[in-house]
């Protein structure tokens, strides 16, 4: 998401390929996951209905490495 982020903020390239976030504001086209129902509802994306809800949470799974490696890293 960072890249897409980065090199296409107005999602032109997803909106070209994937017609689900067609409608969807540019500041969520990214992860439109985010946005709220009615925001999804008004812009025609409601994930799980029209466009599917994240596999994997990157916050999360960023950070078990990291604990992981801390716990067993000597003191």
């Amino acid at each position: 998401m960072t890249q897409s982020r980065r090199f296409d903020p107005e999602g032109e390239f997803i909106r070209r390929f994937v017609p689900e976030p067609a409608r969807v504001p540019p500041r969520f086209v990214h992860a439109p996951w985010t946005m709220g129902l009615e925001e999804q509802r008004v812009a025609g994306c409601v994930i799980g209905e029209h466009y599917p809800a994240p596999i994997v949470d990157h916050g999360a799974a960023r950070k078990r490495p990291f604990e992981r490696f801390a716990a067993v890293r000597p003191g």
